[in-house]
């Protein structure tokens, strides 16, 4: 967590401080909403439906980033957040009123886009009223929540859809955009920045793409974080198929609770700000991975419904969650070797990506089952962590860092 002095820092900023709040409310709310999405689209068409549902949440959201967000960026903050959140509340009615695939992929893909939206006008609206000083550790405190609110979320939903039915989730995924357009409703947005003159949105795009592969160090760190994006979304596409007991909720909340922890304590002996560091937990998270993928070979020996195997299922997506705070690393890393004049162009390319790799993830599992996909993500990432502390310890300045 951050330091004292952070801490009363970012107090003193009640607006950004109240957005925060929203965020993590509205977050709250989407988890348990994901939830029930995913256990929706399993009944419909098992493993294939909760890959749909994934890359319905996420694959949408690249076309906002490229065509829809950069006619956000200089439109008033309060009004665009607004507008996102009642979206996101209309886009549940359908799912609401007749859970199915169908209206479970339609929801997901909707909420997938405005989550982008909304998150791009955060980042600018907290970019604005933050102080650079603060703004590092600000973002990992902001981290640690979403970790926090991703485990509760999950959880909730996963126990009210299997408890009840799908829909409370969904009806509690639409009050919280409710609350959290009340909160936004309160805050005064500053003045926004200036609107630069300069590239259209394609060559931007072409540009990010041209500054990341001409760098060796921003090529690797690239690649790897695609490859930790696809493997992020896979313990959650995997949940439904390694129990149908009551465990169900804790192994969807497993992945996220082992990353909160866990980034509590990277961030504390400062591992993120040590590329090579992070780069050796890939290490780590690639071999448990394969070591894992095993042991659910052996588990699925057991009954859907045995408490062995969803134990299994909880311990394994929790150290495969924590072990994956490298991920944080790599954005860190971004922040930190990217040329100033091309922050938010490469920073718009990897957020675009990341979300292309998540999205895919779901597939491996739903295609080589969740054994075969853990091991063969393991396998995918191995080698590219190497390569990625290779490189770092080739170039002495960045091995330092």
């Amino acid at each position: 967590m951050t330091d004292e002095a952070d801490a009363s820092r970012l107090r003193n900023h009640p607006d950004a401080y109240r957005l925060a709040i929203a965020n993590v409310i509205d977050g709250l709310g989407t988890y348990v909403g994901l939830a029930a999405l995913l256990v929706v689209g399993y009944n419909a068409t098992q493993l294939v439906g909760t890959a749909m549902v994934l890359a319905a949440h996420i694959l949408p959201g690249l076309l906002v980033t490229l065509v829809v967000a950069p006619r956000l960026q200089h439109r008033q903050r309060r009004r665009v957040l607004l507008v996102l959140n009642l979206i996101g509340v209309l886009s549940l009615v359908p799912a609401i009123i007749a859970p199915g695939a169908a209206t479970a992929v339609l929801a997901a893909a909707l909420l997938g886009a405005t989550g982008v939206a909304a998150r791009g006008v955060q980042m600018a609206a907290l970019t604005e009223a933050v102080p650079y000083a603060v703004r590092a550790r600000f973002y990992g405190t902001v981290g640690s929540f979403t970790q926090a609110v991703q485990v509760f979320g999950l959880a909730a939903g996963g126990a009210l859809a299997a408890s009840l039915s799908p829909r409370s989730a969904l009806v509690i995924d639409a009050l919280s955009f409710t609350v959290a357009g009340l909160v936004i409703a309160t805050i005064r947005f500053g003045p926004m920045a200036a609107r630069p003159i300069g590239q259209g949105t394609a060559e931007t795009f072409g540009n990010a793409a041209r500054v990341v592969w001409s760098s060796p160090v921003l090529r690797m760190l690239a690649v790897v974080t695609w490859i930790g994006a696809l493997v992020a979304s896979v313990p959650e596409a995997a949940s439904p198929a390694v129990t149908s007991g009551p465990l169900l909720p804790f192994v969807m909340a497993a992945s996220p609770a082992g990353g909160a922890i866990a980034a509590l304590i990277a961030t504390k002996i400062g591992l993120f700000s040590r590329l090579g560091g992070s780069l050796r937990l890939a290490v780590a998270s690639a071999v448990s991975l394969m070591i894992l993928g095993a042991g659910m070979g052996v588990a699925f020996q057991h009954p859907a419904d045995s408490l062995g195997r969803g134990f299994y299922g909880v311990a394994a997506n929790a150290l495969i969650g924590g072990l994956g705070v490298w991920f944080l690393g790599m954005i860190a890393a971004f922040t930190e070797h990217t040329p100033a004049s091309e922050t938010v162009a490469v920073g718009s390319f990897m957020s675009w990506s990341v979300g292309a790799a998540s999205g895919l993830g779901g597939f491996a599992v739903a295609g080589l089952g969740v054994a075969g996909g853990y091991a063969a993500l393991g396998l995918l990432l191995l080698p590219a962590a190497l390569w990625g502390l290779r490189v770092v310890s080739s170039i002495p300045s960045v091995g330092s860092r």
